[in-house]
Formats: structure tokens, C-alpha cells, sequence
């Protein structure tokens, strides 16, 4: 097939166009993407506290309405149980496992502290984009490593390793402490 070189050139245009418009909409479809991904990840962040308030109620009723067994924890047993409601049917898989559960609620505790440093303001989460879940769910970040980065945010300072074990033991101290507060009050008030 031969063209003249004028129809050659208008064919060149046009092809010209469209590789334009196709790159214009790829790009716009790339940002409406970009959009929904930053929203899928700042429900994420709002979804795990939801799952970590919901699990403390859970604890509750597994406090008020069930025996233990010795040596068996409020939180080991309200996780079992949560496995347990979470097979969609008797002789199915549970949807829940008892690390992923765990999991979750580390994730959701961390979360929670950083945003009670920056009173409960969601801007130092929204603010930067690649902060994701699994920076505070994952085991990449151990406790006394995530004790030296609380540190690093809160006061712009780092500390030592073995600062980072002696600051999450003693977060563990208080946490206990306030834990068991809260439910004897909780369990007042029931």
C-alpha cells in the first residue's frame, strides 16, 4: 500500500493522536488508581483500630461470661474464640487464625500509640504515603525497635538498643496495668 506524502503525513498525525490520547487516559486512569489506593490505605489504618476496640469488648465478655483454665489468658482465650466464630461452617476452615488475629491487634496497638504521640491526629499517618499497615504488623520491626522509632518520632532522638527493651518493658508494665484497670472498671460498670 502506497500513500502520497500528504496522506503518509496525516496518517502519521493521526497515529500521532491517538499514542497521545492513549497515553493521556493511561495517565488519568493512573491517578484515579493512585486516588482509590491512597483511600484503600488509609481505611486500612482505621480498620485495624476498629478490629483492636471491638477485640478489647470481646475480651470483655470473655472475661465476665467464660472460665479458664489455669495458666490460659483473657487474650488467648478471646482469640480462640475468635477463630472458632470465624468457620463459616462447622466443617470448614476458620477465616481467622490465631497468628493472623495477633498479628492485627500488635498492629493496631502500635498504631494506636503513635497516634496517641500526635493526639489522636491522623495527619502524621495520612501525611506520608508509604507508611502502610504492614510497617506496624509486620515482624521486620520487633518491640524494642519500634520503641527507638516512637522515640525518633516523638522527640526527634535515638536511643540504644537496649534503651528501645528497657522503654518497651516498661510499656508492657503500664499496659498491663491499664488493661487490668480498664476492666475491673468495665466490669463495675456492667
Amino acid at each position: 500500500m502506497h500513500y502520497s506524502p500528504e496522506d503518509f503525513e496525516l496518517k502519521k498525525q493521526e497515529a500521532c493522536i491517538k499514542l497521545a490520547e492513549f497515553i493521556i487516559d493511561a495517565y488519568n486512569t493512573s491517578l484515579k488508581s493512585q486516588v482509590v489506593t491512597e483511600i484503600i490505605r488509609r481505611s486500612q489504618f482505621r480498620y485495624l483500630l476498629t478490629i483492636l476496640e471491638c477485640y478489647e469488648i470481646f475480651q470483655l465478655y470473655c472475661n465476665l461470661s467464660h472460665e479458664r483454665d489455669k495458666g490460659v489468658t483473657i487474650k488467648t482465650q478471646a482469640i480462640k474464640l475468635l477463630v472458632k466464630y470465624s468457620k463459616p461452617a462447622s466443617d470448614q476452615a476458620p477465616r481467622l487464625h490465631a497468628k493472623l488475629i495477633s498479628k492485627l491487634l500488635k498492629g493496631a496497638l502500635r498504631i494506636r500509640r503513635l497516634l496517641k504521640l500526635a493526639e489522636n491526629n491522623f495527619n502524621i499517618i495520612d501525611a506520608f504515603p508509604d507508611l502502610d499497615v504492614n510497617f506496624f504488623t509486620g515482624t521486620r520491626l520487633n518491640a524494642p525497635n519500634f520503641e527507638i522509632w516512637l522515640m525518633l518520632v516523638e522527640r526527634n532522638t535515638i536511643i540504644s538498643a537496649k534503651q528501645g527493651k528497657i522503654l518497651y518493658k516498661k510499656y508492657k508494665a503500664a499496659a498491663k496495668k491499664e488493661r487490668s484497670e480498664n476492666l475491673r472498671k468495665k466490669m463495675v460498670d456492667s
